[in-house]
């Protein structure tokens, strides 16, 4: 895979982002969700300087990312005990 660049626009200030070997689709959305959350960001009027907003933007991904992975290791656990019980009781039909 190729290497891709683009630009997200923070407060009017255009910034260059390249990726890495990575999927175009994958880059595209991470784009997208990128442009989404600094637009929030500068919607919310508390700063006024790019690089404040990029952290505020920064800050709203680390959240969602930390609340699914939190959520994703709870549903492993359900799904694991879930299993086991199910692989107990097969064993003590047998």
């Amino acid at each position: 895979m190729a290497q891709q660049t683009a630009e997200l626009v923070i407060l009017g200030q255009r910034v260059t982002v390249r990726s890495s070997d990575i999927d175009p689709e994958i880059f595209e959305e991470a784009l997208r969700l990128a442009s989404a959350k600094i637009g929030e960001a500068e919607k919310r009027g508390q700063v006024a300087v790019p690089y404040q907003v990029a952290v505020v933007a920064l800050l709203d991904l680390a959240e969602e990312y930390v609340k699914s992975k939190r959520r994703v290791l709870e549903l492993k656990e359900k799904w694991n005990e879930k299993s086991s019980r199910l692989l107990n009781l097969i064993e003590s039909n047998f």
